[in-house]
């Protein structure tokens, strides 16, 4: 017996209803316009590892950043129907080059990546600073005072400070050399030196 012909009706309305299946289902996003984000300006240099990136993009792309020195891109915003988007990226010590581009919500379309962007991380200290060694006893009457003359290195980057009080620049020698007044009792004189980007030696990284 010959099946009869499905009317049409019913034929549309079940391409109809695959359609919309089709719509709410992963390819879904097909219809969601991806392009590339815009990335507001960074400093070239930072002492923080982590980054804060903002931006503007269409609505419902995914942000990603490719690190130059990684093989995986990281999500920095998901995809949300804000046109601003901001998102934190972790740096290593050094140069990081990156780009950043959009997706759609599933990942399967991508924009183009943006022109490249170089943020330098500069977390570390200069080297720890020295003291010369120098007579660990002078004799000074009490209430009396006499000027003594202390001397050490330090790292080129950093300049170097007594008591918090700077007593050489960051002027790229590594030699210093400071007149202090000695006073009768102990005369304790604490080193530290600091870089351009405020990363300091402490006494933890530099015991005395």
């Amino acid at each position: 017996m010959r099946a009869s012909p499905m009317p049409i009706a019913l034929t549309l309305l079940l391409t109809l209803i695959g359609l919309l299946q089709t719509g709410c289902g992963k390819g879904g996003s097909t219809k969601i316009e991806v392009t590339l984000p815009t990335v507001e300006s960074v400093p070239p240099r930072t002492r923080v590892p982590e980054v804060i990136l903002t931006g503007t993009r269409t609505p419902k792309n995914a942000i990603w950043a490719q690190l130059k020195a990684h093989p995986n891109p990281v999500l920095v915003a998901p995809a949300v129907k804000n046109k601003r988007w901001s998102g934190a990226l972790t740096l290593e010590e050094g140069v990081n080059t990156f780009v950043v581009f959009a997706s759609d919500p599933d990942n399967v379309r991508f924009s183009q990546p943006s022109p490249e962007v170089q943020i330098e991380l500069d977390s570390t200290p200069p080297v720890c600073p020295t003291l010369t060694a120098h007579p660990g006893t002078v004799k000074v009457a009490v209430g009396e005072s006499i000027p003594f003359t202390l001397s050490g290195t330090k790292g080129s980057d950093g300049d170097l400070a007594l008591n918090g009080e700077e007593v050489a620049p960051r002027d790229g020698q590594t030699t210093w050399s400071a007149a202090v007044t000695l006073t009768s009792g102990a005369n304790p004189f604490p080193l530290r030196s600091t870089d351009d980007m405020g990363n300091s030696t402490d006494a933890t990284r530099c015991p005395a």
